[in-house]
């Protein structure tokens, strides 16, 4: 239970008032469903022991779950594989080891339900994954966010990430804003109290579905003004991108006082006086 004096709601809806929606400067899409998990995603051994050509092995694409993401963080090795298939696929047949896969499942993969699928049953498509998101660009700069997290958890990465439907994409629209600014922002101890007091909440749990995501308010600055923003954020990514960050306490306490020194920039940037750092502060440690 939090503990606060003065009306924190208020004080919230004041400081990002004339603030636009982040939908205005980034794309929010939901992950990939595939609608049968179990058919479509498949571990490093099961591919090894079928012994897939290069060109089979292109259709297998890096499977990554909510759990994968922390803060600044996104894990870059998994030893999970989804079979990425849509209607645009129309030489499968030509790599038999997969079609025939696909086929010894066929009954199960037509008994799929969801309503994304029914054009491309008629069209004969029945191999595609239920929303295989190709609007994402799943090879570019992006955040991902778990759909459900304690606390704000908003991750980053450059690399071919694959991940599933209980996962968010945020991406660029507006070149103008930075993606590395709104990450600073995003995982503030600032937007933590906007999340909890005007998003979406299941207990004390964060649900961030595509709203309240695509709703967040962001104040749009000229780019040289976000540059302080994008140094502090480049250190954390540089730490959080070893293969050992969640396992070194020493990497993670470096993290956090960079995370600090964001907060403060941004109780700068939304002019908070120091009552109102005290709130914000006092709630997120609550």
């Amino acid at each position: 239970m939090r503990f606060f004096s003065g009306s924190i709601d208020e004080l919230v809806t004041r400081i990002f008032y004339g603030c636009n929606p982040i939908k205005d400067y980034f794309n929010v899409f939901k992950g990939i469903t595939t609608g049968l998990d179990k058919i479509y995603v498949l571990n490093k051994e099961q591919i090894e022991k079928e012994r897939y050509n290069n060109e089979e092995r292109k259709y297998f694409k890096p499977w990554f779950k909510n759990s994968d993401i922390k803060q600044y963080f996104a894990k870059n090795k998994t030893n999970k594989f989804v079979i990425y298939l849509t209607k645009f696929d129309n030489q499968l047949k030509q790599h038999p080891k997969i079609w025939n896969y696909l086929k010894n499942h066929e009954e199960q993969i037509k008994s799929r339900r969801d309503a994304n699928l029914r054009g491309n049953f008629k069209r004969g498509y029945w191999w595609v994954l239920a929303t295989p998101r190709l609007e994402i660009p799943f090879d570019k700069p992006k955040i991902v966010v778990p759909q459900r997290s304690h606390t704000n958890c908003f991750g980053y990465t450059e690399n071919e990430w694959f991940g599933s439907g209980d996962i968010y994409y945020i991406t660029t629209l507006d070149k103008t804003v930075s993606l590395k600014y709104a990450l600073a922002l995003l995982n503030s101890k600032l937007y933590y109290v906007w999340l909890y007091k005007k998003g979406k909440r299941k207990g004390e749990m964060l649900e961030l579905y595509q709203n309240p995501l695509s709703e967040i308010p962001i104040k749009k600055i000229p780019p040289d003004q976000q540059k302080s923003f994008i140094k502090l954020v480049d250190q954390i990514l540089s730490i959080t991108k070893d293969d050992d960050y969640l396992d070194n306490p020493d990497k993670q306490s470096k993290v956090k006082k960079l995370g600090k020194e964001i907060d403060q920039l941004v109780y700068k940037l939304y002019e908070l006086t120091p009552e109102e750092i005290k709130i914000v502060e006092e709630f997120n440690n609550g």
